[in-house]
């Protein structure tokens, strides 16, 4: 404690130190938000002109801007939906599925207009190096600022050319910019490759004997926008050193804001020779509100406490009155959750694949898997397998109305049996209601072909509903709903079927116990060395606390 009778000469380092030290909790807080890493001052400018599409021209099946001086080329490859794709209304969904199947699918290119932007333009930072100086490289931060932070701060208040910048940035010994943003040194160097180091992995890091590969496997996440870069390359890293080197199965990446061809092509070149996409999983969310009736749109602007003269974004935190046990979120973290538990399974790019591994952009490995869940869920066929459950449940007397009127009954409960298989149990009266634990969401493997089933399929859009961004009957109810009612015997635990993977999430390993550091940056730093393909593929990359 610092007397109020101290000297001037005594507080004023005391301040300078609280203020940077405030700077420095801030910054924690933000870059650990839900999303993961927050964005930096120029990424918060690009995500706010990516909601605004305009000046657009279709030429065979591309959209182009007519505006050539936008951000780079932003090339991220989507399926072009029909105008009232994300709609769930029963009156639409027969004609809206028939012409899912007579209509080829677009692969179009969703670009933002500059002209309806908020606030003033500033030019993105990339130093002349956009293979490298990436959005995860501008996140690099000193004790008080991040990369890109002080490199639009240099520009900004001291008049420099971003090259002129960007080296200030990069050359003390403290700078808050790597070598990846120095125009001295970024210009020769390459976009790493995670896959590198494999061939110099000790004969113990691999299993004996070694996993097959099975056909129509494919590895799927969701993320915000290419500011959550760095945070994917963690997930995707450990991912690979824990199990994916064995099979390098196709990787597809859904985001809600467009990315640019070379942010795609870094990622790409990062988890080759695994086969990676990414793609939109939504157009621009004035197009989303725009299928929605007037009445609907005012019920989620009260629902987002959106102010007068105001334009509702992705970031705006919404609740739910109609559910007051649903958290309050972000509207793109709420439209992740819809996005998931219904209009995912028909997505075209899912259509060729049978098996989903499911890994959330936080979900961080901490070993080497020593036993394959595909054999498990391929030998046995499972329609789901799950490291945790339950986490969460839902109970409301709505969800025993949808059960009924998808599947014609309704159960109560749903239990993990002493086998690691999911069992239920009816409801007893007509007037009990409903309380169904969930899988948890971090991580999974579905059957694809199982969810979307005629029956499954219009089960998730009863679930969903008419409740646009809702986050009560989200992505975990629905992963457990289908198999509870349909299949339970053969939706199997992990653990209790012999597998221990250790996937750190929230501080916990497999949804159930503390790990040595609830921080997985930490946990890298002080235990990496007992896992040698994490450390030799990933060091460099771990950015996040998981």
């Amino acid at each position: 404690v610092i007397s109020v009778s101290a000297t001037p000469a005594i507080l004023f380092p005391f301040f300078l130190i609280v203020m940077y030290a405030n700077h420095d909790i801030l910054f924690a807080i933000n870059q650990y938000s839900i999303w993961g890493p927050d964005t930096t001052k120029v990424d918060r400018q690009y995500l706010r002109e990516s909601l605004s599409l305009s000046g657009m021209k279709k030429d065979d099946g591309v959209i182009r801007n007519n505006n050539e001086t936008n951000r780079g080329s932003p090339m991220t490859k989507v399926f072009n939906p029909p105008s009232d794709f994300y709609q769930t209304d029963e009156r639409k969904y027969a004609s809206i599925e028939e012409k899912n199947r007579s209509t080829s699918v677009a692969q179009t290119t969703f670009v933002p207009d500059s002209n309806k932007s908020e606030g003033s333009r500033e030019k993105t930072i990339d130093c002349g190096c956009p293979h490298v100086c990436t959005t995860g490289a501008l996140k690099k931060k000193n004790n008080f600022f991040s990369c890109g932070f002080r490199i639009s701060f240099l520009m900004e208040n001291y008049n420099l050319k971003e090259s002129k910048a960007c080296e200030a940035a990069s050359v003390a010994d403290d700078a808050p910019c790597g070598k990846e943003c120095n125009p001295e040194t970024c210009s020769e160097m390459t976009e790493p490759n995670i896959n590198k180091p494999i061939a110099n992995l000790s004969k113990s890091e691999w299993p004996d004997p070694p996993f097959s590969r099975y056909e129509g496997v494919v590895v799927v996440t969701k993320v915000l926008s290419p500011g959550d870069l760095g945070l994917l390359k963690q997930m995707l890293c450990t991912f690979t050193a824990a199990y994916n080197r064995n099979h390098f199965y196709d990787i597809l990446v859904f985001t809600t804001f467009p990315w640019t061809e070379a942010e795609i092509e870094g990622l790409q070149r990062f988890v080759s020779p695994a086969n990676l996409s990414v793609l939109l999983d939504s157009p621009p969310l004035e197009d989303q509100l725009a299928t929605m009736t007037a009445e609907e749109v005012d019920y989620l602007e009260k629902r987002c406490k959106l102010k007068s003269n105001k334009t509702l974004t992705w970031r705006h935190h919404c609740d739910e009155p109609k559910y007051p046990k649903s958290a309050t979120v972000p509207l793109g973290y709420a439209w992740q959750a819809e996005f998931r538990a219904y209009h995912l399974w028909r997505h075209p790019a899912l259509s060729k694949y049978k098996y989903m591994i499911w890994m959330d952009s936080d979900s961080l490995c901490t070993k080497n898997w020593s036993k394959d869940p595909m054999k498990h869920m391929v030998e046995n066929d499972l329609v789901v397998m799950f490291d945790n459950f339950p986490r969460g449940s839902t109970q409301h007397i709505e969800l025993n109305e949808k059960m009924m009127k998808a599947y014609g009954r309704a159960i109560c409960f749903v239990r993990l049996n002493d086998r690691g298989t999911l069992y239920t149990t009816p409801c007893k009266t007509k007037d009990e209601i409903a309380n169904i634990g969930h899988i948890h969401g971090f991580h999974h493997i579905t059957n694809l072909n199982f969810y979307r089933s005629k029956m499954n399929l219009n089960a998730l859009r009863i679930l969903v509903g008419n409740d646009r961004f809702s986050r009560f009957w989200d992505d975990q109810l629905a992963v457990t709903l289908p198999a509870a009612m349909e299949a339970p015997e053969l939706a199997w635990d992990y653990r209790t079927n012999g597998l221990d993977l250790g996937i750190h999430h929230n501080g916990l390993l497999d949804g159930k116990d503390h790990n040595k550091y609830h921080n997985y940056k930490r946990w890298f730093e002080n235990y990496s060395d007992s896992w040698e393909a994490g450390e030799k593929m990933c060091n460099g990359f771990i950015v996040s606390r998981g």
